[in-house]
């Protein structure tokens, strides 16, 4: 049977569920171009059944198939015709650029480089056989089932993306499944641009013999702690000399990063340095811009007169997001400008972004967008759809070259790592219907109506809501100010409702039910899965709310069973993160859990679920009942039994509060207790690096005649150090703050852990306490712990620190109290 089909004026590929085309590729083709090979013969069994042979083309014997009437998928430019001058359509062409071209019975997937057929390959199996790889994993490829495969006579195909360099960072660099997800959605990221002054200025190297290249007093074992000082006498001609030897020791390397360390100590930031440039940039740093790009100015004419054909990468962050007024860069130094675009949905943020874009255009014709993608810090699903798909148009009209994307993905967050992709190769495309086609082949077409809605809700939340909230205002109003929102700080779920996320459930427990095959199912119970972390997130966050104190019995069980259910959602999000951990779609990389490490916490605060109220409440509810009545019964066998440990230490800490059967480990925990002078309180130290007054008074108590008061605080705080056996405490402290208090002004606990012989461990430092007091003005307010001392443990520094306190800004504290919490 000819493998032409005249009547349809196609080249057949599958005929009815069997093979009717081979695969080509050169005698001499490099690893990469054979693998795309058998990913197209891999991709086609998957959809056909069918397997299509590897064959392999050696022009100098008699096995090449030029004229062979089988047809004939060439893949690599050797497909391509020299004589007939097919070679010249690759000719100008970007290196992840393609074309799919047929001449006769052969088809040739080819690029100027092997990454160019690589991606070329991609779009065959996306064009022809309709493969979707929609998130990492193969319960994420969507492969259509063929009979039958044919490509239409005369098909000429031929893309280039709209970036040159596309990238994102899922900081899963040891993830083989995301990788390959990335690269086959066409992600390639060709520039290095990343911290790396630390590299090329080692101090191992250098700290003795150019201590000039430091700044003073630096911490040099800090890798981010310190940046070059680029005004050093021989500083360039050393960048030069560094970079051209790795160069000529690395010839296939296509670029050099000269990206920042991540820090903020520049040498010639110091007042004192006779570089000051005295002047702050557009997010309130010290600008350093014209001092940084002068070096760098001059660093790249000597790296591009021996190695014209290579990249240089650097970071426009902190001090050095401004472009300099000094320099024009050469187009080959590729400046990474970083933004949290999401913000551009402020309009007076949009027109400052897109000014910033104009003049950085002019310093520096190869800049990229650097994008904060962000998902897992976020403890709700993130999507922007319309703000991405206009930020990348906007990108490339106006000239941008390169996107990067700090994505950390949960992929809870369904089409939006895929959107990104397609958009940063062609970002022209109709995103809607991408979306719309995302939806669908993920969970099916009836299902796809309910999914869709439940982005769209969160869309809503983020392009709309969001910018109405005080986290936002908190964020873009400051100075300086960060170039990403501040993840750290959750309070934008005050703004999500427990309508958000009863509707949410139902129409993903809508989607489960709708999606009808298995594959489909799978998926629609992965979204739902993942979706059981963010539930849990929102409606066990302690929101701080007046609540009345329970007039009998009943009231009171309720709330103390209302907080344990909340205690419970709160434990279940480190269950949930431990659950995923090894999962390619719903693990967290950076979760409250990882990230600084278990003992600090990570990217977001963990918390117990009950609030500084709900505390106060209960504690008071027990000081006035007796000990063998109802709610001290439900706290005890919570104390002794519950499964949960978090439930177990903190009803222990409500016990002991109310003076009941744990033992409270610091002295003079109410300051009631003056030293030598009355503004001191015995046993109690006060450590104020930077900060204005700090004294015991008797202006305001919680219990008692006196508190400290701290006053004008930017950093500083008050400790006592005790001794201390491993094993279950918690601690407590009140707080207050005038009425009408404003200004920044937080405050946390701190445990510094030490050995018997007092060499330090470990500090825990968790993010469950940085409260702003100005939030609670007027009335008295607690921060709360409970947690593990661990083994080789002795001695513990208590510490209350305080944080970003103005000069006038005072706080109140009492009954800071620790406690030992093991029955």
């Amino acid at each position: 049977m000819s493998r032409w089909k005249e009547e349809a004026k196609s080249l057949q590929i599958i005929d009815k569920g069997s093979p009717a085309a081979t695969i080509m590729i050169h005698l001499n083709a490099d690893n990469q171009t054979r693998n795309a090979a058998a990913k197209l013969a891999e991709y086609v069994e998957k959809s056909t059944g069918a397997v299509l042979p590897i064959l392999t083309d050696d022009p100098a014997t008699v096995t090449n198939f030029r004229f062979n009437k089988e047809v004939q998928i060439y893949i690599g430019a050797e497909g391509l015709s020299a004589a007939s001058g097919q070679m010249n359509i690759l000719e100008g062409m970007d290196g992840d650029g393609f074309v799919i071209y047929q001449e006769g019975t052969r088809i040739t997937i080819a690029g100027p480089t092997p990454w160019g057929t690589e991606f070329g390959v991609n779009e065959f199996l996306e064009r022809y056989v309709g493969v979707r790889w929609l998130m990492p994993g193969e319960d994420w490829e969507d492969v259509p089932q063929l009979m039958d495969l044919a490509v239409s006579e005369n098909e000429y195909v031929r893309q280039e993306p709209a970036f040159f360099s596309r990238e994102f960072d899922d900081h899963t660099s040891n993830s083989p499944i995301r990788e390959a997800w990335t690269r086959n959605n066409r992600m390639h990221g060709r520039v290095e641009f990343k911290h790396n002054l630390f590299n090329l200025f080692p101090p191992a190297l250098y700290k003795d013999t150019h201590p000039e290249y430091y700044p003073p007093g630096a911490d040099l074992s800090d890798i981010h702690g310190w940046q070059p000082c680029f005004t050093a006498p021989g500083i360039v001609e050393e960048a030069i000399h560094n970079i051209n030897t790795y160069f000529d020791a690395n010839p296939e390397a296509t670029s050099y990063s000269l990206g920042m360390n991540d820090g903020r100590n520049f040498c010639e930031a110091n007042p004192e340095h006779p570089s000051y440039p005295n002047k702050v940039n557009s997010n309130g740093y010290t600008d350093i811009s014209d001092i940084y790009f002068d070096w760098v100015n001059q660093v790249s004419k000597g790296v591009f007169a021996k190695h014209p054909d290579k990249f240089l990468g650097t970071l426009a962050y902190l001090n050095l997001y401004d472009p300099p007024t000094n320099v024009t860069l050469d187009p080959r130094v590729i400046v990474y400008v970083t933004d949290e675009r999401l913000s551009w949905g402020d309009q007076n943020l949009k027109e400052a972004g897109h000014a910033l874009t104009d003049r950085w255009l002019q310093a520096a014709p190869g800049i990229a967008f650097y994008e904060y993608l962000f998902g897992t810090p976020y403890l709700v699903p993130r999507p922007y759809f319309n703000f991405m798909a206009e930020n990348y148009k906007y990108a490339k009209d106006a000239g941008v070259t390169v996107q990067y994307s700090e994505m950390v993905p949960n992929y809870g967050e369904g089409p939006k790592p895929w959107l990104a992709a397609r958009l940063q190769w062609d970002p022209e495309q109709d995103f809607d219907a991408l979306l719309a086609e995302w939806y669908e082949r993920a969970v099916g077409i009836a299902a796809a109506a309910d999914l869709a809605a439940y982005y769209e809700l969160w869309g809503h939340f983020w392009e709309k809501r969001m910018f109405k909230t005080e986290w936002f205002a908190d964020w873009s109003q400051s100075s300086p100010r960060a170039n990403y929102m501040n993840f750290l700080d959750d309070s934008y779920l005050e703004a999500v409702t427990f309508t958000d996320v009863a509707q949410s459930r139902s129409l993903l427990e809508s989607v489960v039910e709708k999606a009808v095959t298995p594959k489909q199912k799978k998926r629609a119970e992965d979204l739902l899965r993942a979706f059981e972390y963010y539930e849990a997130c929102v409606l066990s966050y302690p929101r701080e709310v007046a609540i009345a104190q329970p007039a009998n019995d009943p009231a009171a069980l309720e709330l103390v069973h209302f907080v344990v259910e909340k205690m419970r959602l709160a434990e279940k999000r480190q269950e949930l993160v431990e659950e995923f951990v090894d999962h390619p779609v719903l693990q967290h990389i950076y979760s409250p859990y990882y990230g600084y490490g278990k003992t600090l916490g990570g990217y977001g605060r963990i918390w117990t679920g009950m609030t500084s109220t709900e505390m106060d409440v209960i504690v008071a509810w027990l000081r006035q009942e007796d000990a063998g009545e109802e709610v001290h019964k439900l706290l005890k066998n919570l104390a002794e039994n519950d499964r949960v440990i978090t439930i177990q230490r903190s009803t222990r800490l409500l016990l002991g509060l109310a003076g009941v059967g744990t033992k409270q480990l610091l002295f003079n925990p109410s300051f009631e207790v003056g030293g030598a002078s009355s503004e001191i309180a015995d046993s109690w130290n006060y450590w104020m690096p930077d900060g204005n007054l700090m004294q015991r008074t008797n202006a305001e108590s919680k219990t008692g005649d006196h508190s400290l008061m701290a006053r004008g605080i930017r950093l500083g705080g008050f400790y006592q150090n005790i001794s201390v056996q491993p094993g279950n405490h918690g601690m407590y402290g009140a707080y207050y703050s005038p009425v009408g208090s404003d200004g920044d002004g937080t405050i946390r606990v701190q445990l510094d852990l030490y050995d018997e012989q007092n060499n330090y461990i470990d500090v825990i430092k968790p993010y469950l306490g940085a409260k702003r007091v100005k939030n609670t003005a007027g009335s008295w307010s607690n921060i709360q712990w409970v947690g593990e001392i661990p083994r080789g443990v002795g001695k513990v520094s208590v510490y209350i620190v305080l944080e970003n306190f103005d000069d006038d800004q005072e706080v109140y504290l009492d009954d800071v109290q620790f406690y030992c919490l093991d029955m």
